[in-house]
């Protein structure tokens, strides 16, 4: 779409969700997208992942600037600053003339360099391996589902979710159930919407503790329950965009199974490590306890 300014680009797009678009630019994105709704599909895509990663990050915001990144201060402040290291600076209250007088000589060699080189090589690759498994693992390092499938999208970030959280042993929620009133909660709260837990002590299972994840419109609430045996299910609960009630549909997905739906504006999904009878009969229990959204 042509204009004053010329044709729509791919670094319109980025702009607009950067928001760093010029006024007169952004009226004319308007007309292109509406003539192209593909386009605005995957504009929104990218405005909702901007708000899942403020979400998941938002407390590294608040965390203080470390003293030896500041540019408020010398560079001989900042040395000065860290921990004495014997060889290598001088200790903090020792007066300095200049600032390469803030440094102490320190012979190597070259087997030291080598064994330097080494290790730095071997961090890199750690440092690539994670991220590499961190982009395969994370809802948003792959798109196993469709983009404008918000059903599919849930089934696929509850699976995650289920797995990595629900066998881990020691950390498996960020508060526990000790106290439900104050854990649905803090829930609520977070994920802006009201959460309960359903009763599925019919089943076996108790309510043993919850947690926060990110989601396309909001963050997500996370319930844990266990058996007397320690198995786990999960059941995840979040606002999304008004619709019609669906029913949780249950499926199987490799050794886990996860039902799927939504009441109004209530997206829910429950998985387990049993079979999709089993879990259709569970989502069954949670279907007739949970009220639609508002």
């Amino acid at each position: 779409m042509r204009g004053a300014a010329g044709p729509i680009t791919e670094a319109d797009l980025h702009s607009f969700v950067d928001g760093q678009l010029p006024p007169d630019r952004r009226r004319q994105l308007a007309a292109y997208l509406q003539a192209n709704p593909l386009q605005a599909a995957r504009l929104q895509d990218w405005q909702l992942q901007n708000r899942s990663l403020v979400h998941a990050f938002r407390h590294i915001l608040d965390e203080p600037l470390p003293v030896s990144l500041s540019l408020n201060i010398s560079a001989a402040a900042r040395y000065v600053a860290q921990p004495a290291q014997v060889g290598h600076f001088r200790k903090a209250e020792e007066p300095a003339r200049t600032l390469s007088d803030q440094f102490v000589p320190v012979k190597s060699s070259p087997a030291s360099g080598f064994i330097g080189f080494m290790l730095g090589l071997s961090l890199a690759f750690a440092l690539a391996g994670i991220a590499l498994f961190g982009l395969q693992s994370w809802p948003y390092g792959r798109q196993a589902a469709p983009a404008n499938d918000p059903k599919s999208r849930m089934t696929q970030y509850a699976l995650e979710a289920h797995r990595t959280f629900a066998d881990d042993k020691t950390h498996a929620w960020e508060m526990s159930a000790t106290k439900p009133a104050d854990l649905l909660q803090w829930l609520s709260q977070r994920a802006g919407t009201p959460i309960t837990a359903p009763d599925l002590s019919g089943e076996g299972l108790k309510l043993a503790g919850g947690r926060i994840l990110p989601g396309d419109y909001a963050p997500l609430a996370m319930l844990i329950y266990e058996n007397a045996n320690g198995e786990r299910v999960s059941l995840l609960a979040g606002r999304q965009l008004r619709g019609a009630n669906q029913p949780l549909l249950a499926l199987e997905s490799g050794l886990l199974s996860v039902a799927t739906g939504n009441k109004g504006s209530t997206a829910i999904a429950l998985v387990a490590a049993t079979s999709a009878n089993h879990v259709d009969h569970i989502a069954r229990m949670i279907e007739s306890q949970v009220e639609p959204g508002q």
